[in-house]
């Protein structure tokens, strides 16, 4: 099974989601999501392949429910 971080990039108004898009071990992606906190954004491990079934999150305030 294959994993990526994804991780929310601006303010309340004006946010986005995004995938790191090498689909990789979950080492590598929670490692990947570590970085991404350490620089101050909200992210997460999900599935690869069901993140590009199912989208990203729609709202600024996804919680830990999109994530494995």
């Amino acid at each position: 099974m294959k994993y990526c971080a994804i991780y929310r990039n601006g303010g309340t108004e004006n946010f986005s989601w995004h995938r790191v898009m090498n689909p990789t071990t979950r080492d590598i992606a929670e490692a990947d999501a570590a970085i991404l906190r350490r620089g101050g954004r909200l992210a997460y491990v999900v599935q690869y392949e069901r993140s590009i079934a199912v989208g990203l999150p729609e709202t600024y305030a996804a919680g830990q429910e999109c994530a494995e």
